[in-house]
This record gives C-alpha cells, sequence and structure tokens, in this order.
C-alpha cells in the first residue's frame, strides 16, 4: 500500500512524500516448497555458495533458507560435519605407494639372491610374463637398451654366471635408489594432500556450527 502525504514549508513549493508500506506474509509449508533445493555448502571447496538468512523449522527437520546473488534457495541443515571424500589422486597414490613399496622390497631381496640370468628375469618381473619379454621393459629401465641387449645375448650363450650378475645388481641397486626417491616423492604429495582435505574438513564444520546458529523460523 502506497500513501502520499504532501509537506509545506513557508515560502517554498509542496514536496510530496510516497511511503512505501510492505506486509510480509507468514511463511507457510507450500510457500517453501516452492523454493529450490541446493546445497549451500560447496564440500570441494569447504565453503558456502551464497548468504545464509535463517534456519526453518519443518515437519521434516529443519532447513536453511539462503541466497545465491538475487536467488532464494533451501537446503537440510546438516546435522553434523560430513567428511568429504577422498580425491582419486589421494586414493591413487595411497594404493600405488604401498604397492610399489612392497614390491621393491622383494625385488632387492630377489636381485641379491639371484644367481643366474632367469633369477634376475624373474625378479624384475614378478608377475611371470617374461615370456611375452614384457621383462625386457624394466631390464631396459634398469640397464639402458643397449647393455640390457647384451646382457640378454650373453645370456643366451650360456655366458652369465654369478659373476657377471654382479655389476647388472649394482646397477638394480642405484635404480632402486632412484625408485626409493619416487616413492618418498610421492608421500609427501599424499600428505600434502590428506592435510588439504582434513583443513577442508574442519572449514566445513566450522560452516555447519554457523549455520545452527541462525536465526529460526517457524511455519505457519
Amino acid at each position: 500500500m502506497t500513501t502520499h502525504d504532501q509537506l509545506k514549508t513557508a515560502g517554498e513549493n509542496a514536496v510530496e512524500i510516497r511511503t512505501l508500506n510492505v506486509r510480509v506474509a507468514p511463511l507457510t509449508l507450500a510457500m517453501l516448497a516452492q523454493v529450490p533445493q541446493e546445497d549451500i555448502i560447496d564440500m570441494e571447496a569447504g565453503a558456502l555458495r551464497g548468504e545464509p538468512m535463517c534456519r526453518v523449522v519443518t515437519p521434516a527437520g529443519a532447513q536453511v533458507l539462503w541466497l545465491r546473488d538475487r536467488d532464494l534457495c533451501r537446503c537440510v541443515l546438516p546435522e553434523s560435519a560430513q567428511l568429504t571424500d577422498p580425491l582419486p589422486e589421494e586414493c591413487w597414490l595411497r594404493g600405488g605407494l604401498e604397492s610399489d613399496r612392497v614390491y621393491f622390497e622383494i625385488l632387492e631381496d630377489d636381485v641379491s639372491q639371484a644367481t643366474g640370468f632367469s633369477e634376475m628375469i624373474a625378479a624384475l618381473d614378478p608377475d611371470g610374463r617374461f615370456q611375452f619379454r614384457h621383462y625386457r621393459e624394466r631390464l631396459d629401465d634398469v640397464l639402458g637398451w643397449e647393455v640390457a641387449e647384451r646382457f640378454e645375448d650373453d645370456a643366451r650363450a650360456g655366458s652369465i654366471g654369478p659373476k657377471e650378475l654382479e655389476v647388472p645388481k649394482q646397477e638394480v641397486a642405484k635404480w632402486l635408489v632412484r625408485q626409493r626417491e619416487e616413492i618418498a616423492a610421492g608421500r609427501a604429495e599424499l600428505a600434502k594432500l590428506v592435510a588439504e582435505r582434513e583443513s577442508r574438513d574442519a572449514q566445513i564444520a566450522t560452516l555447519v556450527d554457523q549455520l545452527a546458529r541462525l536465526d529460526q523460523v517457524f511455519l505457519l
């Protein structure tokens, strides 16, 4: 409803003042149902997507009314902080690092005890695929392509014994050092990802607590 008032001062023209009176209708369940649902908490970012306004008590539980820009939204009020799921990279690192650690420990023992070419190959390729020459990929990584080729030729000629294996064993030891350095770097990256996730969880817990403290509105 708009009212019009006239103000006059001596020697001046009249000034019209318009006053707008707005009546806010009580919030009902039917009105609330028309508000689109969207979670206010961005779980990946650990932040709010908009401005929380109030808590609304419904027969099904408490909800939060919030503004995203100029759009009104609602969401269920979280009862407790929800822990975010580990990122795929974290899961991959955790599983890969453990399997690599076990593999390299076994490889180091087996290579150190090898007395012939076949034992060396079996150690480098524990999956038993060397009949398809997959072992050469690992052998090339360790010795280099040309050295690995000569090493295999000598083995076919029967000229590889325990003494001839000493140099390849030393190269495997150097290669294992590099692999351990990569594992250490992977563990550092994993620790960083875990710390970031735990920090994000702490931020979400703080946001949930803030939402629980919002002013409460009851439906009519």
